[in-house]
């Protein structure tokens, strides 16, 4: 039997630079839409960006001027020395080393704004130190949260503030932002296996920062990275159905949002289906009826990206049976996932203008030719797609999915989808020992037998009324880079 499929986007992971749309080759990366739209930006700004010297305590008490540490290491150094015990027991002995970690937690945030040392010092690469390190990871293992839970007070006072200050550089500020979506009340702990649980206070900020049309699109889409990372750990209540809302917004938009370009709402539609897969294993803010429509409707649209509908299909899998057949007929989401799967089998196929740019809606510019050095990522990127689909039947949780509500001929018609088709293919992908040419031709001698299947059912047509959510022809990208 396949496995499960993982998703393609783990929200506990770092925020991903570049979203897969399912093959090594093809991807639409941030760093095209959003790093021109960076560039741009930066160029107004001076040639030096804003670094920053001093910052607010947790208290709101007299900011903290950390210039003598960043100009003096050795003071640094010795600072540390006194702090890392006091992260390690967890609670401090004194005002003075109170006043010591508000001290290092300041100096921490504004390494994010210096200036590399060479080409592996970024911004990036300090926030990944902060969060998984020294100050929260220290401060979060220890036997007692009093300075886990200062430090990020600390860390809530001051990063909002550098995400909206403009004289910092925007990838200062975007990675503010991704910091702020990784704060957690209780940090992961492999060991035990124990799970974060995301800091709720930072959710509100989060949602106020992605609805902002006075913030770059970059910094909106990272807000809502944050956002989609929350709704998979242990989300409390309060602020599900804001989320939520903010969710169905980008699943149902008919035009741009005010601020955000193609590829923005691209991906705050992929985050919003990650939102709605996060929420509906607990809670009924998502398994409500419009949202099965909103999602019915991506899956069954021609002219959406291909890595859209499959997360679509994805996510119809892990909603309540019940929710599903309120929101959609069974038969267009048979119909729907097999004019889907029809388009997988196309993947390999020679492109019709290979100097084009590639168009997103296409499976054979997104999942294009493989080679001998490309045939695994290849075999794993259409089986991750065809997975996806078996999660939408039903095939991959017998207690989820289409199987569980549908009936009569839609039953027969999903089973064999799934059985005759979906599981096969997913099967003989898992194979090492194929050739290239033995990859494309098994999906083609399958596209033949499924459009003939598809006919005599008359599920190869689109279903009826499928919704043009203001795509652009083709949908196609600028920002199509190699991987």
């Amino acid at each position: 039997m396949p496995v499960s499929p993982r998703r393609c986007f783990s929200f506990a992971r770092e925020h991903c630079l570049a979203m897969a749309v399912g093959f090594a080759l093809v991807v639409v990366s941030v760093s095209g839409p959003f790093v021109e739209v960076a560039a741009a930006q930066e160029a107004a700004v001076d040639a030096a960006p804003k670094i920053m010297t001093q910052g607010v305590k947790a208290d709101g008490s007299t900011p903290a001027d950390v210039t003598k540490l960043m100009e003096n290491p050795k003071l640094a150094t010795q600072l540390r020395a006194l702090v890392i015990p006091i992260l390690n027991q967890g609670k401090a002995a004194s005002q003075q080393e109170t006043d010591n970690v508000d001290t290092w937690t300041i100096y921490r945030i504004s390494e994010l704004t210096w200036p590399p040392k060479d080409a592996k010092d970024t911004p990036e690469q300090r926030r990944m130190l902060l969060k998984s390190r020294e100050l929260l990871k220290l401060s979060g293992t220890a036997p007692l949260p009093d300075l886990h839970d200062r430090i990020n007070a600390t860390l809530l006072a001051n990063l909002p503030a550098m995400i909206a200050d403009k004289e910092y550089s925007l990838g200062v500020r975007y990675n503010a932002m991704l910091l702020l979506g990784q704060l957690d009340r209780i940090e992961p702990d492999g060991v035990t296996q124990r799970a974060a649980a995301p800091l709720d206070a930072a959710e509100p900020i989060l949602i106020g920062a992605s609805q902002s049309t006075q913030l770059p699109e970059v910094l909106r889409v990272g807000a809502f990275i944050g956002l989609a990372r929350h709704t998979e750990l242990q989300l409390g209540g309060a602020n599900r159905p804001a989320i939520a809302a903010e969710a169905l917004k980008y699943l149902t938009a008919t035009a741009l949002p005010a601020g955000i370009s193609q590829n923005g709402l691209h991906w705050l539609r992929k985050l919003s289906m990650q939102i709605v897969m996060g929420l509906s294993t607990k809670g009924s803010d998502v398994n409500r009826p419009e949202f099965v429509k909103a999602l019915q409707a991506i899956l069954a649209d021609e002219k959406q990206p291909l890595f859209l509908r499959r997360d679509a299909a994805l996510a119809i899998g892990h909603m309540d049976p019940n929710t599903i057949a309120a929101g959609a007929k069974p038969e267009d989401v048979v119909k729907a996932l097999t004019n889907l799967t029809l388009a997988i089998t196309k993947a390999g196929s020679p492109r019709e203008n290979p100097e084009a740019i590639a168009d997103l809606t296409k499976p054979e510019d997104v999942l294009q030719t493989p080679t001998e050095e490309n045939k695994k990522a290849f075999a794993d990127a259409v089986a991750y797609y065809l997975n996806c689909i078996a999660t939408g039947l039903g095939g991959r949780n017998e207690a989820r999915g289409l199987l569980k509500i549908a009936t009569g001929e839609t039953k027969t018609q999903a089973t064999t989808l799934l059985n005759t088709y979906v599981n096969p293919m997913v099967t003989a992908l898992g194979r090492s020992n194929a050739t290239p040419e033995k990859l494309v031709n098994d999906l083609v001698a399958q596209h033949t037998k499924l459009s003939t299947w598809a006919g005599q059912n008359k599920l190869a047509a689109p279903p009826p009324n499928a919704v043009d959510l203001n795509q652009p022809p083709g949908g196609r990208t600028t920002s199509v880079t190699p991987r």
